[in-house]
Parts: structure tokens; sequence; C-alpha cells
């Protein structure tokens, strides 16, 4: 796998991640920059609930990819499967060597 493609394959984990950073940055520079306009506490209340969400995106992120590969692996077991009972039919219906005497 490419960087490229690791990179595109987690790009809702990566998101969440710069989201959650970015909220709460913001979250600490207004709470000193609003100082009597609103109270630092509120801003800092909203801004840890938008953290929070940052935080659940990247735990769908992380259950998408969790269950994009539980159905990868569970189409390569049907792959195999699949050559499996043809090999074992093959084997089954083909003549014994020597003609069977």
């Amino acid at each position: 796998m490419t960087f490229g493609q690791t990179i595109w394959d987690n790009k809702v984990k990566i998101i969440a991640v710069v989201l959650a950073v970015h909220t709460q940055l913001m979250v600490e520079l207004a709470g000193w920059a609003t100082e009597g306009l609103v109270s630092p506490v509120t801003v800092r209340i909203i801004g840890t609930l938008g953290t929070l969400v940052s935080v659940a995106s990247f735990a769908a992120g992380w259950s998408n990819t969790t269950k994009e590969r539980v159905a990868q692996a569970q189409a390569t077991v049907a792959v195999a499967e699949a050559k499996t009972a043809t090999a074992m039919e093959t084997a089954i219906n083909a003549n014994p060597p020597g003609g069977g005497n």
C-alpha cells in the first residue's frame, strides 16, 4: 500500500484529529481573547464539546476502517473456500493413475 493510499484510507481519522486539535486551540485562544465579553468557562465548555464531536468522528472513521478490513478478510476466506471446493471436486472426479486396474 502506498503512502497516498494510506492517507486516503484514513482520511476521516486524520480530519478528526486535525479538527480536535484545532478546536481545542481555538478554545484556549478564545478563552483568553474574550475576557469580559463571555465567560471563559462558557467558551471552554463549548470548545470542549467541539473536541468531543471531533473525537466521535475519529471513532467513526476507526470503526469504518475496521469493518472494511473484516469484509476484505471474509471475501478472502470465501475465495479460498471456493478454490478448495473446486480442487476437491476435480480430485474426486479425476481418473486414477494407471486406468484404475
